[in-house]
């Protein structure tokens, strides 16, 4: 690799690696103030918090990566032109393309390291993510007592809570049990606390009454209660297991059964893992195959624009095109023209001089 190649790569890779940080907090600390919820709320811990935000962040990563190399490389581009170190390098005879060849190779490592994302660390992190959010949602009882709504997480039992003070302490308690057949419970409390150990979790009731209805005896039986206790299994909150999803399996699982059971959802997200990549080579090009064709030679706020809309239209053809294919698999053909040819208009720019 030349002194020219070497030196520009370099700045390419560390503006990248400055860009991805810097975009990657901004993207995670949206993502955790999403997920505090869980803490101000439902009483996760904050060990469960942090562990969820790190997990997500594989799957952020990869989705940033082709938009940081086209930051890096308009940045880059903007220094070329304003020390005019792009004319220099006309003047010298260098071609469009070695001009371009240090965007191209920090553009296809960023495809490789995209690549490696899609194939390992964003299915590996996004499951762990997956896994432990669903298993808060199936053991903190708090997830079933939210304040203000009815919920309905365990078949056959709905719970309303009125309101609940910071001591954990709930006010105004209705509940409606319709597990047991031809029978048809309803518990109302003015107070109610949690207590939670390993295999069970219990409400403990103040100052309520129990209604059952039996429909073939047709017969209602009504007692008060000032303490009572309400059990519930943590087995029964389960009442669905974890399936994985397409994001959430590597690629050779992926293509696995993408193949043997031909499964829509495994086929769209194989070409999303194949060709989004790819779109690190494409936006990471763009800003100097237009630069040497005179398209984007001034600095100035209009061509920045326009180079941006350019961008994030071919990233928006691409998402339309994933979901008519995830619509109709006959349409994935799309998301390969969507990648393929603005990658041989790219190499059209810089192999064709213009005269």
């Amino acid at each position: 690799m030349g002194l020219y190649n070497k030196y520009q790569t370099n700045r390419i890779l560390r503006l990248c690696l400055v860009i991805a940080f810097f975009l990657t907090i901004v993207l995670w600390v949206i993502q955790s103030f999403r997920i505090f919820g869980l803490i101000i709320n439902n009483g996760v811990a904050i060990k469960d918090f942090l562990k969820l935000s790190i997990y997500i962040l594989p799957l952020l990563i990869y989705n940033i990566l082709p938009f940081t190399i086209l930051l890096a490389a308009v940045l880059e581009v903007r220094k070329m032109i304003k020390e005019k170190e792009l004319l220099i390098l006309q003047s010298n005879r260098y071609s469009d393309f070695q001009i371009a060849k240090p965007f191209i190779i920090s553009s296809v490592l960023m495809t490789v390291i995209a690549l490696l994302f899609s194939s390992y660390l964003m299915p590996k992190g996004y499951n762990e993510f997956k896994r432990l959010q669903f298993s808060l949602q199936q053991n903190y009882a708090s997830f079933l007592l939210e304040k203000g709504i009815f919920s309905s997480k365990i078949n056959g039992l709905t719970f309303y809570i009125a309101d609940r003070t910071k001591d954990d302490v709930m006010h105004g308690i209705l509940m409606n049990d319709s597990r047991i057949p031809n029978k048809e419970i309803t518990i109302t409390a003015k107070f109610g606390r949690l207590s939670i150990n390993d295999s069970n979790i219990a409400l403990i009731l103040q100052n309520g009454s129990r209604q059952e209805y039996d429909r073939l005896a047709e017969k209602l039986t009504l007692i008060t209660f000032n303490k009572y206790l309400f059990n519930l299994e943590l087995s029964s909150l389960l009442k669905q297991t974890y399936i994985d999803g397409p994001n959430e399996k590597y690629i050779n699982q992926v293509i696995e059964i993408a193949l043997k059971e031909k499964d829509k959802r495994y086929i769209v997200n194989l070409h999303n893992r194949i060709l989004w990549p790819l779109f690190c080579i494409i936006l990471g090009s763009i800003p100097i195959a237009l630069s040497v064709r005179n398209f984007y030679y001034r600095i100035d706020r209009y061509n920045n624009i326009k180079l941006f809309i350019y961008s994030v239209s071919l990233v928006s053809i691409f998402t339309l095109s994933e979901n008519l294919a995830a619509k109709n698999i006959n349409w994935s053909f799309l998301m390969y023209l969507s990648a393929i040819l603005p990658i041989m208009l790219i190499l059209w720019l810089l192999t064709f001089r213009k005269e």
